[in-house]
C-alpha cells in the first residue's frame, strides 16, 4: 500500500509544476541540469584559458603551472607535473554524465596530448598521481570500452588509455625499491632508471605507503602483469605490520628503515584513504582478508577515537586525542560507514559537518573541536579556514540519500548548489574559498573539483543515472573515479596473470627473504624510541626493562599519571549547559496545507538533530548571518518536518570515557538484552559513562528522580568493602566501543574480571592534552549484580 502510494505521488508529479523543496522528479532534473552546466562551465573554461597546463586560475584567468622556482613547494608541485592534470581527472566525470561526444572529444585530446606518454621530467607524489592519473586512465579505458556504457567509443577507441596506465605505473612503481619495500612519498617521471626523490621530506604517510594498492591492483587485472599488485600489496601488508598493539595505523614513517615518525592518527588526512581503501578493496576484489584487516581496523578507530559527532585526532600507541581538530577531509568517512553497512553512525557523523556547512558555507579545512569551557584551559590554534573546495561532505550525503532516501541530503545537495553558484563560481572557474570566516576567496582550482565535488552533486540530483543501476560491483575510487570488475575479468586474470619483470621478482624475494629480521629490527628500534620518550615522561633512572615498559604504557593511556588522592573524582564535561533549553525543535512557520502525508525521518524523529548546535559554539560569521541552516531552512523544514516532532532534551549529566585495557584474553560476555556479544575481552574496550544526580537530563532525554535511585544496595559484598557510600550519584553506562546502548538494557561483565589480581587499568580517557584527570581506583559489585566503583553504583553494568 505504501510503495502505491508513493508510485502514484510520483507519477502526479510529472505531470504538475513542482513547488520548492517538493524533490519531485522535475525538480531534480532542474537542479541536475544546473550542475551539468557548472561542470562544462568548469571543463570549457579550462579548455579555452589554461590548456594544456595542469590547472586554471579561477580570479585572474589564466593557465596555472608547476613553481618552477621553488621545487619545495609541495602545495603546487605534488599534483602538478605537466600533463594537464585537470584534463585527465576531469575524463570520468563527463563519461559519468553520459555524454559520449563530449567524452569521446575528451579522448582524442588525451590521445594528442600524450602521444610520448608522462616523460616530462616531473617530481611529483606518488599517491596523489596514482589516484588522479592512473585511477582516471582506468575508469575511462572501462567506459570507452564497455558496451554497457553510455559512452562507449566502440571501434572508436583503440585502448591507448590503458596503454597511458601502463606507461604511469612504471613511471611510478620505482619508488617501491626501497630497502623496506614502502615506497618513498615522490619520483622523477624522467625514464630514468633509478627516480627515488629523498632530497625533499623523505618521510611518507601511511595513506601513500599502503593505498596506491587499490589502484595498482585494478592494473594487474587490466592488464594481467601480477607486478603491479604483488608490489604494492607487499607494501600495503607491511604498512598493516607496523600498527601499534591496539590495531591503529601512525600516521607517518621513514620508508627506508619503516621507523615511525609521527605517532598521530585518526581518520583524517595522512589516514583517511588507508580505511577507504581496505573495505573497497575487499568488496572490488571479493578479498576477505582485506574484509578482516577493515574490520579489525574499524573497530579499533572506533574504541579509540569514535565520540558522538566525528573521530578524534590520536595517539595511535596511547588511544588518547592528540589535537583538538577536525579536518574536512574526514568528512568522506560517513560514505565508508553506508558502504560498511553502519547507517546509523553514518547519519550522525555526517550531521556534524552539515551544521559546519550550515555555519560557514563551506567546511573549514580544520575546525578546533574544544567547547567554550574546554578552552577556558586549552590553548590550541587549531583551526585553518580554508576551503579548497573538496567533495567529500557532498560525497557522504549521496551515499546516505541513496542508503535512506531521506530529503534531508537532498537539501543538502541544494545548499551545496547554490553556494557553489553564488559564492565559489567566478568569471571563468571556481574559486578555493581563501577563509570562511569572511568568505574572501583564493586563485586555485583543484582538479578534483570537477572530478569528485561536481560528479556526487551530480549525481545527487540524477536518479537514472546508470551508476543507480548498474549491476556491475562497481566503486568509486577515493578521486571518485568509478572502477569494476566482472567475474569473467576476475576469472580471466587468475588462470593468465603473469609476473616476469626481474627487477621487482628480485627485489621481492630479497625483502621476503629477510622480512622477519626486518621486522624484528624495527620492534627493537620502536622500544628503543619508546623507552627513550618513557624515561623522559616518567623520569626513570635505571634501564627500562619489557615489565616497566608495559607499566609505564598503561599509565601512558591516560597521558599522565594518574591521580593518588582519595578524594571524589573530577570528570571532564563533554556534555556542558550553555543555556536554558526546552524539548521544541526549532520552528519556522509550520504551514499544514503544504503537508503532503510524508516527511524527512532524521528531521521528525531524530531525537539529537540539534545537540551539535547546544554542545558546540557554532557562530556564523558575519557575512552569513542571514543565511539559515540547512536543516531548518523555512521552505524545507516547513515542508518536510513533522509538526509533531519534538528535540531531545539535551543531557545535562557529566560524561566521560571510561577505558578498559587488558593485556591477556579472557572469556567474557557482553550484551544488551542479547542483542550484541563477544567472545574475549582481551586488548581495549571503551565505556561511555553518564555521572548523575537527581534531577538531571540522562543521555536518552530522560529526567532523573528519586524513583532512579530506589531499591539499589550500594554495598560491595567483598570484605574490604570502604565505609563511606555515596548515595548520591549514580553511574550510567550509554555506549560501550562506541556502540550506542538502546534505553533500558543492560551491559554484561563477568565477574572474574573485577578480581583485585586481574591485570586491568580503567583510567578516565583524557579529551585534551592538559585537561584534568582521573581514574577509577578499584571495582566491586553488590548483591543484585551491579558494579561498583569508588563507592558508586552502575545501575546497567552487571556481572554475570
Amino acid at each position: 500500500m505504501i510503495f502505491l502510494i508513493f508510485l502514484i505521488y510520483g507519477v502526479l508529479a510529472r505531470h504538475v509544476p513542482y513547488a520548492n523543496k517538493s524533490f519531485n522528479s522535475e525538480e531534480l532534473i532542474q537542479y541536475r541540469e544546473e550542475v551539468r552546466e557548472l561542470i562544462y562551465f568548469g571543463i570549457d573554461n579550462y579548455l579555452d584559458i589554461a590548456y594544456p597546463a595542469d590547472e586554471l586560475h579561477p580570479l585572474s584567468c589564466a593557465p596555472s603551472w608547476r613553481n618552477f622556482d621553488d621545487p619545495m613547494d609541495f602545495g603546487f608541485n605534488d599534483v602538478m607535473g605537466n600533463y594537464s592534470i585537470t584534463l585527465i581527472d576531469s575524463l570520468t566525470t563527463v563519461a559519468v554524465i553520459g555524454d559520449r561526444d563530449r567524452f569521446k572529444q575528451l579522448v582524442d585530446l588525451m590521445e594528442e596530448r600524450f602521444s610520448h606518454g608522462f616523460d616530462t621530467g616531473s617530481i611529483v607524489q606518488v599517491f596523489e598521481v596514482t589516484i588522479r592519473v592512473l585511477g582516471s586512465l582506468m575508469s575511462a579505458h572501462l567506459y570507452a570500452s564497455d558496451p554497457s556504457k553510455k559512452v562507449y567509443l566502440g571501434d572508436e577507441y583503440n585502448g591507448f588509455l590503458l596503454d597511458l596506465a601502463v606507461d604511469i605505473a612504471d613511471r611510478l612503481l620505482p619508488a617501491y625499491l626501497t630497502d623496506s619495500g614502502i615506497p618513498v612519498p615522490r619520483v622523477n617521471l624522467s625514464n630514468s632508471k633509478t627516480p627515488l626523490e629523498r632530497g625533499f621530506n623523505p618521510n611518507n604517510n601511511i595513506v601513500a605507503m599502503s593505498s596506491p594498492y587499490f589502484e595498482f591492483r585494478m592494473l594487474s587485472y587490466l592488464t594481467k602483469d601480477s607486478k603491479y599488485e604483488e608490489v604494492t600489496r607487499f607494501s600495503f601488508e607491511k604498512a598493516w605490520s607496523l600498527r601499534t598493539m591496539l590495531n591503529l595505523v601512525p600516521s607517518t614513517f621513514d620508508p627506508d628503515t619503516g621507523v615511525m615518525v609521527d605517532s598521530m592518527t585518526g581518520i583524517g588526512a595522512s589516514v583517511d584513504s588507508f580505511y577507504e581503501y581496505t573495505l573497497k578493496g575487499a568488496i572490488l576484489f571479493d578479498d576477505d582478508d582485506l574484509l578482516k584487516i577493515w574490520q579489525e581496523a574499524y573497530s579499533a578507530i572506533s574504541i579509540n577515537a569514535k565520540e558522538d559527532w566525528f573521530f578524534s585526532v590520536i595517539s595511535a600507541y596511547g588511544g588518547y586525542p592528540s589535537t583538538s581538530w577536525l579536518d574536512s577531509l574526514s568528512a568522506f568517512f560517513s560514505g565508508l560507514q553506508v558502504l560498511a553497512g553502519d547507517v546509523s553512525e553514518a547519519i550522525a557523523h555526517n550531521i556534524m559537518f552539515m551544521k559546519l556547512w550550515g555555519t560557514f558555507g563551506a567546511l573549514p579545512e580544520r575546525w578546533d573541536t574544544n567547547t567554550a569551557e574546554e578552552k577556558q584551559y586549552i590553548n590550541f590554534n587549531t583551526g585553518i579556514p580554508l576551503y579548497p573546495l573538496r567533495p567529500e561532505f557532498v560525497e557522504s550525503s549521496w551515499y546516505l540519500y541513496r542508503a535512506t532516501k531521506d530529503p534531508l541530503y537532498l537539501n543538502i545537495g541544494h545548499r551545496v548548489l547554490q553556494d557553489y553558484k553564488n559564492k565559489m563560481k567566478t568569471e571563468c572557474g571556481f574559486a578555493t574559498i581563501k577563509s570562511v570566516e569572511t568568505g574572501e576567496q583564493e586563485d586555485r582550482m583543484e582538479s578534483f573539483v570537477l572530478s569528485e565535488t561536481l560528479k556526487y552533486l551530480f549525481l545527487l540530483f540524477d536518479e537514472d543515472n546508470e551508476v543507480h543501476r548498474s549491476r556491475d560491483n562497481l566503486i568509486f575510487s577515493t578521486e571518485a573515479h568509478p572502477l569494476w570488475l566482472t567475474p569473467e575479468m576476475k576469472r580471466d586474470y587468475q588462470q593468465n596473470k603473469y609476473f616476469n619483470d626481474t627487477t621487482y621478482i628480485n627485489h621481492l624475494d630479497e625483502l621476503k627473504s629477510g622480512h622477519k629480521e626486518w621486522i624484528l629490527k624495527q620492534k627493537k628500534e620502536m622500544n628503543k624510541q619508546i623507552n627513550k620518550h618513557l624515561q623522559k615522561i616518567f623520569k626513570y633512572e635505571a634501564p627500562i626493562d619489557s615489565e616497566t615498559r608495559k607499566d609505564a604504557l598503561k599509565k601512558l593511556y591516560a597521558k599522565r599519571k594518574l591521580l593518588e588522592k582519595n578524594t571524589e573524582l573530577s570528570f571532564i564535561e563533554v556534555y556542558p549547559v550553555h543555556e536554558e533549553f526546552n524539548n521544541t525543535c526549532p520552528v519556522t512557520h509550520y504551514d499544514s496545507s503544504r503537508n503532503k502525508g510524508f516527511f524527512s525521518p532524521l528531521m521528525s524523529t531524530y531525537g539529537k538533530m540539534f545537540d551539535v548546535n547546544r554542545r558546540y559554539d557554532l557562530e556564523k560569521p558575519k557575512y552569513m548571518e542571514n543565511a539559515p541552516s540547512i536543516e531548518t531552512e523555512p521552505v524545507f523544514y516547513d515542508r518536510w518536518c513533522s509538526p509533531n516532532s519534538q528535540s531531545q532534551f539535551p543531557s545535562q549529566a557529566v560524561t566521560f570515557d571510561m577505558v578498559l585495557d587488558s593485556t591477556g584474553n579472557y572469556d567474557v560476555i557482553k550484551y544488551f538484552n542479547g542483542s550484541i556479544s563477544g567472545e574475549s575481552f582481551g586488548g581495549r574496550r571503551k565505556l561511555r559513562i553518564q555521572r548523575l544526580k537527581r534531577g538531571d537530563v540522562d543521555w536518552y532525554g530522560d529526567y532523573v528522580s528519586d524513583r532512579d535511585f530506589e531499591g539499589l544496595d550500594y554495598t560491595d559484598i567483598r570484605p574490604e568493602t570502604p565505609v563511606s557510600i555515596n548515595r548520591q550519584d549514580i553511574y550510567k553506562v550509554v555506549k560501550l566501543d562506541s556502540i550506542p546502548i538502546p534505553k533500558g538494557q543492560q551491559v554484561y561483565i563477568k565477574s572474574d574480571l573485577l578480581s583485585n589480581d586481574f591485570n586491568v587499568s580503567a583510567v578516565i580517557a583524557d579529551p585534551f592534552l592538559n585537561g584534568k584527570k582521573s581514574a577509577f581506583k578499584r571495582f566491586g559489585y553488590n548483591k543484585d549484580g551491579h558494579v561498583i566503583s569508588d563507592n558508586t553504583l552502575f545501575v546497567n553494568f552487571k556481572i554475570i
